[in-house]
């Protein structure tokens, strides 16, 4: 056996979100909806319960309630066969409706869900289209993260580029962010 014998050919198998460095999280609500791994998310009232809805190109959330939607438990997969998902391919499942989730609020975090056609420098600020490409590959879903104005959503501009590394060869790569929010 050879080391990185695998290489990855792109951002498709990497998580569409890890943390760099922890900030304010909430754990404390369920999803409304399908949430994908990555995605603005933003609470809601449903039912006289607080539940979590990624955000869609009809909202109109409040910027300072927007965060970043993360798996809360990760299962590992009991298949043990040639289908068998590894932990990448697990943080990436989407968040089913009804599940708990974890929503990010400041900090730093590595995004891979980001929109491939954009060039991302240091100090720009992003935002989440809910219409935006996606690298080739990632999980079924909406949206992207953007430095692209004309496709950014009202109130989701979060974050600013410390660094972007190109990945692959479709223009992919992963960005590290910062909120806007955060003291980091």
């Amino acid at each position: 056996m050879t080391a990185g014998a695998y290489p990855l050919l792109g951002v498709a198998k990497l998580p569409n979100v890890t943390i760099a460095s922890p900030g304010e999280v909430w754990s404390n609500l369920r999803a409304n909806g399908v949430i994908i791994p990555g995605a603005a998310i933003f609470p809601l009232s449903v039912g006289g319960k607080l539940r979590a809805k990624q955000v869609a190109a009809a909202d109109a959330p409040d910027l300072n309630q927007v965060g970043v939607a993360l798996r809360q438990v990760e299962i590992p997969d009991t298949n043990t066969g040639p289908g068998a998902l590894g932990p990448n391919e697990i943080v990436n499942q989407a968040i089913a409706d009804g599940d708990y989730l974890r929503r990010y609020m400041t900090g730093v975090l590595h995004l891979t869900l980001v929109d491939p056609r954009a060039d991302y420098l240091p100090g720009q600020k992003i935002g989440w289209a809910p219409a935006g490409d996606r690298p080739t590959g990632k999980a079924a879903g909406t949206g992207s993260w953007t430095n692209v104005v004309a496709d950014q959503k009202a109130g989701t501009v979060l974050f600013e580029v410390f660094e972007y590394r190109p990945y692959g060869a479709s223009d992919e790569g992963i960005l590290t962010v910062r909120f806007l929010r955060s003291n980091q």
